[in-house]
C-alpha cells in the first residue's frame, strides 16, 4: 500500500511530499515542492491513470521515476516504458 511505501522510504531517511491518491493530487503535490523522484502506481483511484501521470511530471522536469504495479498487462507495460 501507499502508506507502506511512505513509511519505508521514510525509515531510510527520505522525505516524502505527500500521498497522492489521483492525477490531479499528484501535480498539486508537485507544485507545491521540489520533487527528486516519483513512485507511482500505474493504477491510481481515476482516470488519468498513473502512466498519464508520470508523463505529466516529466514534461515539468526530467525526475526519475519508479513504477509499482500488480498489472502485468502488456499494453500498460510498453505505455510505461
Amino acid at each position: 500500500t501507499a502508506v507502506a511505501v511512505e513509511e519505508a522510504l521514510l525509515s531510510a531517511g527520505f522525505q516524502v511530499s505527500g500521498l497522492a491518491r489521483t492525477y490531479q493530487e499528484a501535480l498539486q503535490i508537485a507544485g507545491m515542492s521540489a520533487v527528486d523522484a516519483a513512485v507511482v502506481d500505474v493504477n491510481l483511484a481515476a482516470e488519468p491513470d498513473g502512466v498519464a501521470t508520470a508523463r505529466a511530471l516529466l514534461r515539468r522536469g526530467h525526475i526519475p521515476l519508479v513504477y509499482l504495479t500488480g498489472n502485468t498487462d502488456e499494453a500498460t507495460f510498453e505505455r510505461a516504458k
